[in-house]
């Protein structure tokens, strides 16, 4: 990428770290901005959980926001998701 490329890439990956860390505080308002995240599926193997089997949920992420708004924001860019930091973050990689 090319120095202007990086600085505007920088600023698109900041806004949609911030956008998504809005809409999981108020989902209903990225569902009315018409995002639709995958929820992930949540596996709890606690010894205190009820039953005898694990239990199994879904929730929606931060990470699976960040996923939403990229493929319907960034079709322009290549794009991934850090799952290494806390919290994950949406990096811009380079342009398609």
């Amino acid at each position: 990428m090319t120095p202007h490329e990086e600085a505007q890439a920088g600023q698109l990956a900041q806004k949609i770290n911030d956008k998504a860390g809005r809409f999981l505080l108020d989902p209903a308002s990225g569902y009315r901005e018409g995002y639709q995240p995958s929820p992930s599926i949540i596996r709890n193997d606690d010894l205190l959980s009820a039953g005898s089997g694990p239990r199994v949920d879904s929730q929606v992420l931060l990470s699976d926001w960040l996923e939403a708004i990229a493929r319907k924001d960034l079709t322009a860019w290549l794009w991934r998701i850090d799952h290494a930091v806390m919290p994950n973050e949406l990096v811009i990689t380079g342009r398609r």
